[in-house]
């Protein structure tokens, strides 16, 4: 079917959405006679149908190529149709032309497979009729003369092989039967025989059963007397026991512990070194220097002598710790004997001490004294005077001005008690009584070591940022931003996210180790 194009000069035809610009050859004219040629009818030749000779000459060329190759060449000419369309858009005359030969093509593949379907339908319905032939024929021709006797030998052999196959048959069913007569006597042999070894093992398994239910019965008695006997005896020692303490001059003091008094009480369990201050007299040499010659009178791999830690302080001073008094004194003999011009002091250890908090200034320092004796006579009780002895070293402003905190030097026996009961009685109040470590923190420049009095800085750094400010003037403390601690920056710690004064601070919590290591805690 011819396809008609409207002039693309009519007003109904689609105009283009980008403008053409015309060469230099293109007139008006030419455009005409272009459009009129596009939309004239096609020309009878192009119908190869028509043109008889080459029709069938491309006849036979198909004729010789089976039926699959012209399937498959069918299927490629209509998948070329598109890839063509796609690559020569603007030339639709020879799209035309090229789908029209395509087409012409599949047509005659079309008509060349048709016919050899055809031809295979013909050839099936000759051998449908020659089957029909052949069954309708006669199945065996009369026989002759001649072959009578043949004929008459088979139907003899027959009838003698149909008789032999019977008897056969008969002489197995015989035996089959026979043989299912002694399996059935067999079976029921075997059944019987399960059965009594099963009755066997009933037996068997009650006798035993019943044997080893006297056994526990046995056992289970004997255990329940000993427990009961265990018991008894148990709870009799336990009566004289609750007894013997209720007996006893002197009783415990009932104890409210509270996280501040666990903490405090953790320093009672640490051991005070005894420790020894080693010197070189009218020598210039090094602290190193020293400690070689101390290594070297000691000789503890030869001596025996047992040295808990050892350290250089200022001044070329070396100093040692021991576990005991009497391992101290042996170590200062051995220095002593062997020692060349060094000189040995034994250090004395310090009394531990305690806080009061907000405690009210209404009264001096004597009469606090007194009345901390005369109030708490349960923390003092039964100690030798020598042990009472309580010295108030300094005092702590707080925020109330008419309240401070009081830092007391107590004895090691009364420093465990005040900890222990966690409160005192001073006048009219009831005070919190804490540990207080005997570390020293700067408040100038947060070091750990000496007061704001001896500080060499000259100016005051934030213990919230560690800038040179005060924490009010902080901006991150005003925008309350995470705390940045100068002491674990200034050592390198990744966990810096708390205040210089804090006592989770892993820099503090390593300086007061050592300065408890001279404080006498038991």
């Amino acid at each position: 079917m011819s396809v008609h194009r409207t002039p693309a000069n009519s007003s109904t035809a689609r105009r283009p959405t980008t403008p053409v610009t015309p060469s230099p050859t293109t007139t008006t004219a030419a455009v005409r006679d272009a459009a009129k040629t596009f939309i004239r009818r096609p020309n009878t030749k192009r119908r190869s149908l028509e043109n008889m000779e080459t029709y069938k000459k491309q006849q036979q060329t198909y004729a010789e190529i089976s039926g699959d190759q012209l399937l498959q060449g069918l299927m490629k000419i209509f998948e070329d149709i598109p890839s063509r369309v796609s690559q020569y858009p603007q030339m639709r005359r020879d799209i035309k032309q090229f789908l029209e030969e395509q087409s012409d093509k599949g047509l005659k593949m079309v008509f060349e497979i048709s016919s050899r379907v055809k031809a295979l339908d013909e050839e099936r319905k000759a051998e449908a009729e020659e089957k029909e032939k052949a069954a309708r024929a006669p199945s065996r021709t009369s026989p002759s003369n001649g072959h009578e006797d043949v004929l008459r030998k088979l139907g003899e052999m027959e009838a003698a092989l149909t008789e032999r196959i019977g008897e056969m048959e008969r002489t197995i069913q015989t035996d089959l039967q026979g043989l299912d007569v002694s399996a059935n006597d067999r079976c029921t042999d075997l059944l019987g025989r399960i059965a009594d070894r099963i009755e066997d093992a009933r037996e068997g398994g009650d006798q035993t059963a019943n044997i080893v239910e006297d056994r526990t019965h046995a056992l289970l008695k004997n255990l329940v007397g000993g427990v009961a006997g265990e018991v008894v005896a148990a709870k009799d020692e336990i009566v004289a026991v609750v007894k013997g303490l209720t007996s006893a001059d002197e009783a415990p003091v009932p104890v409210l512990k509270t996280y501040a008094s666990a903490a405090a009480s953790k320093p009672a369990y640490r051991p005070a070194l005894h420790s020894l201050a080693i010197t070189l007299e009218g020598s210039q040499e090094t602290a190193d220097e020293v400690l070689a010659r101390v290594r070297k009178a000691v000789d503890a791999r030869g001596t025996g002598l047992k040295i808990n830690k050892v350290r250089k302080a200022k001044n070329q001073t070396v100093i040692l710790g021991c576990d005991t008094r009497e391992e101290m004194t042996r170590v200062k003999k051995a220095i002593e004997s062997r020692g060349d011009h060094l000189k040995v002091v034994p250090m004395e250890n310090k009394n531990p001490l305690v806080i009061l908090r907000d405690v009210f200034m209404d009264e001096e320092n004597e009469d606090i004294l007194e009345a901390l004796h005369s109030q708490n006579g349960d923390i003092f009780m039964g100690l030798p005077e020598e042990e009472k002895e309580t010295v108030i070293k300094f005092k702590k402003r707080t925020r109330n001005p008419k309240a401070a905190h009081i830092i007391l030097q107590v004895r090691p026996s009364v420093w465990r008690r005040m900890t222990e009961a966690g409160a005192l009685y001073l006048d009219l109040q009831r005070v919190t009584v804490e540990d207080q470590s005997p570390l020293i923190q700067c408040t100038k420049c947060l070091a750990f070591g000496h007061g704001r009095k001896f500080c060499t800085e000259s100016v005051d750094r934030c213990s919230h940022c560690g800038g040179p400010h005060l924490r009010e003037k902080c901006a991150d403390f005003t925008a309350g931003n995470e705390p940045q601690c100068c002491n674990c920056s200034h050592s390198g710690l990744r966990k810096t996210d708390h205040n210089a004064f804090s006592v989770d601070c892993p820099v503090r919590r390593k300086w007061d180790y050592l300065a408890r290591t001279n404080t006498s805690y038991a």
